[in-house]
């Protein structure tokens, strides 16, 4: 499901994909935007329907370091 997700965010221009990588069990990736605008924007462009056919997905958004 991440690996699917990423490809998916790659395709935006406004986001930048590292990964995703195996972690455990699971696979994480980190995605970066040039603000959180962006980020939430690409996030709502991308259809993440296809990424979940291939298992859970979920999506954690570090907060706005000031």
């Amino acid at each position: 499901a991440v690996d699917v997700a990423c490809t998916a965010l790659r395709a935006v221009h406004a986001t930048h994909v590292l990964g995703p990588i195996a972690v455990g069990t699971s696979s994480r990736a980190l995605v970066q935007a040039e603000s959180a605008n962006a980020l939430c924007d690409a996030l709502a462009e991308v259809d993440l329907t296809p990424a979940r056919e291939h298992g859970r997905l979920r999506i954690d958004v570090d907060p706005l370091r000031v």
